[in-house]
């Protein structure tokens, strides 16, 4: 009866609404811990790897900067486009 009266009641659509939103964040929650655990599990398993890979990757992307720019520096100015 009571159930009928707060969930079925059309003027008390609000408190179904703040019902299905408080089960949402507590399943956020949930999630979010599950996650973070994951995260935390995967990064102390890997993170000397991703450390190493990252390092490789901005010192590749560096350096072809380097000599892009030392190519570029070599070349009239009329050869490059957009450089007036």
């Amino acid at each position: 009866m009571i159930y009928n009266a707060l969930f079925q009641d059309p003027s008390m659509s609000w408190l179904k609404s703040m019902h299905d939103a408080s089960t949402s964040v507590f399943v956020s929650m949930a999630f979010a811990i599950v996650w973070s655990m994951a995260f935390i599990y995967l990064m102390s398993a890997f993170a000397e790897y991703l450390a190493k890979g990252l390092v490789f990757l901005i010192f590749g992307g560096l350096w072809m900067a380097t000599l892009i720019a030392g190519y570029m520096s070599t070349q009239p100015e009329t050869a490059v486009p957009g450089l007036t």
